[in-house]
Order: C-alpha cells, then structure tokens, then sequence
C-alpha cells in the first residue's frame, strides 16, 4: 500500500514551499519612484529602501520664526511647535476668558486661503475658533468692527515678520475685546513702486476701493537702514482710524495722515502742500508730513 509514501512526499513538498514563502519579503526596489501604502498602514519611500509606518504623527510645518523653543506643554501659535496632532490640524489663538490661548484646532478646508486674502473664521469668539488660513497665519478682522477677514502672520515681535515690519495688535474676532499679534503688511518703496499716500481713495493698492475691506494707502517710516536721505515708504492698510488724532500705527488714522510721534499728521509732497503757513518735513525723499 503507497499511500504513506504518497502522504510523506507531499508533506515534504508543502514544507519547502513554506519555507521559501517565509524568507520572501517585499521590499523596495533602491531608486524606485515609491509604491502606494500597503493596507498594513506601511507606505514605501521609494529610494531609501525603508518602510514608513502611516501611523507614526505627522510632522509640525516648517516656520520661520525668531523662537527656537518648543513649549513644553500646549503649543506655540507663531513657531508651529509642541504639542499638536499636525495632521489636519494647526496651532492657533482663541478665546478663552479674558485672554487669548493657544490651542490646537482642525483645519476645516483641505483649500488653505493664502496670506492678507479673505479668509472665513469659524466659532470666533469660542474656544474651538478656526480658520481656512495656513499655519501660523491666522484669520483676523483689520480692526475692530470691520466686516471682512483677511489672513495675517502671527508674530511675537517683527523679527518674526518679513522685512521686518511691525508686529503689532489686531482684534481676535469682531466685536470682542482680546487681540493678538500680527504683521503688518509690508511696506513698499517708493524707490521703485509705491501707493499714492496722498489719494483718499487708495490708488495703488490691491483691494482698493469704495467698499466693505477696502485697503487705503499710508506713508509710514523710510527704511532707515538706507544711507540718508532715505527713500519714502507706503503700506497698503485697512483703515481703523475714524477721526482719532493720537496713534501708534498709521492706520489709526485716516486715510492721507500719517502717524509721526503719537500724532496723526497729514502727509505733503513737492505737489501737495499743507495749509497755509504750516512746513511740509521731509520723511524720505519722495513726501513729508505737515509739522502740525
């Protein structure tokens, strides 16, 4: 009878097969352009020959800031550090109490609006406040009351801002009292191009115009890291003046004044005077201000 001599080598035959199935693996092959994630949560890297584990946290997003400490609890709004699930997720200022806190928040839109464009606040006023601005912007009314939102650095000082410029308090939603820091937009020289600091109507300006959000144009300080006489700069601001005389920034004042000295001050050029018997003072090259 043959059939334990059969049983035996079809038992030995099944072992080899098992024993070559076991020593196989599925690596990559080095330089490959990468393969998609197995189901097993692994994804290839393509030319480093290793695997990923999908599960492992996903890395905070690269920020330029003057900080170089991660917080040791919670998160740092302005770096982008500590403690925050950063897939999806963004560490961002909201309302808790009678100051602001950060807090890690979901990002609501896979579409991430860019830098000083509109921008859509949800829950503002709220501890889960979000927005659809990238990491480390955040999404702020220009000043108190205004109604549209618009996508502004967040700053601990202006070293965090580009160029330098200030680094200075806007409100965290419209109609609340708590604010935060944030970059001015940048200044423009008028060496090359600039907005015309002397029009009402913000001629030069991206967003200017007779409308909810408009930017107007304001001289602000030369660059005084030129050698003298420095040229003049413009910003392209929204407004938060009204008819306030005393300032600390340009757009606490109206459009054509300026702030010099903690004092709004009407902006001059070689055609635009001041009234009469009033100087005109050069601050640059291309325009002044009124001395009073």
């Amino acid at each position: 009878m043959r059939y334990p001599l059969l049983w035996s080598s079809c038992l030995a035959a099944l072992l080899v097969w098992t024993a070559a199935c076991t020593k196989a693996k599925f690596e990559p092959t080095a330089g490959g352009a990468g393969g998609a994630g197995a189901t097993g949560g692994t994804t290839d890297t393509g030319d480093s020959g290793t695997m990923l584990d999908a599960s492992e946290p996903c890395p905070p997003p690269v920020i330029s800031c003057s900080s170089n400490t991660v917080p040791t609890t919670g998160c740092d709004p302005v770096c982008q550090s500590g403690d925050c699930d950063w897939c999806g997720k963004k560490c961002t200022w909201v309302a808790a109490g009678i100051n602001p806190a950060a807090a890690c928040v979901a990002m609501p839109s896979a579409t991430q609006t860019n830098p000083l464009e509109r921008c859509t606040t949800y829950s503002p006023g709220n501890p889960d406040q979000t927005d659809d601005c990238v990491p480390g912007y955040i999404c702020l009314p220009p000043g108190l009351g205004a109604p549209s939102h618009f996508c502004f650095q967040l700053c601990a000082s202006s070293a965090d801002c580009d160029g330098g410029t200030p680094c200075g308090l806007r409100p965290l939603f419209s109609g609340g009292s708590l604010s935060v820091s944030v970059c001015d937009p940048r200044g423009q020289s008028c060496a090359t191009t600039c907005c015309n600091p002397v029009d009402s109507g913000g001629v030069g300006c991206p967003l200017a115009g007779d409308h909810p959000g408009a930017q107007y144009c304001y001289m602000v300080s030369p660059d005084l890291t030129q050698p003298a006489p420095a040229e003049s700069q413009t910003v392209c601001e929204f407004s938060s003046g009204g008819s306030r005389t005393s300032c600390t920034t340009a757009r606490d004042c109206l459009p054509r004044f300026t702030c010099v000295q903690g004092a709004c001050r009407q902006v001059c050029s070689l055609t635009t005077s001041c009234a009469s018997g009033v100087a005109c003072t050069k601050w640059g090259k291309e325009y002044g201000y009124c001395s009073s």
